[in-house]
């Protein structure tokens, strides 16, 4: 399924996209947090220091969802001013 662009999307499919991704980042977020502390207790004690890059990819994977997040608040902030 191909996903609509931004700016195509009525205000109401805004509204339930970022509450969508808000949900997902915080629900990535605090798996994140308990994989770190996976990972910490392995390269701390176990003395796995392979597992530091486990550690900065699973850090990285998040950046998506703040992009697109990022951009409907800009969508929705541009359509706000206009109305305006």
């Amino acid at each position: 399924m191909k996903r609509k662009p931004v700016s195509e999307l009525t205000m109401d499919e805004l509204g339930k996209q970022k509450n969508l991704l808000n949900g997902i980042i915080i629900g990535a977020g605090l798996l994140l947090l308990f994989l770190t502390g996976v990972i910490l207790y392995q390269i701390i004690l176990e003395q796995q220091y392979y597992m530091s890059l486990l550690l900065i990819s699973c850090v990285l994977s998040i950046i998506p969802g703040f992009i697109g997040l990022q951009e409907i608040d800009k969508e929705m902030k541009n359509r706000i001013t206009e109305d305006k």
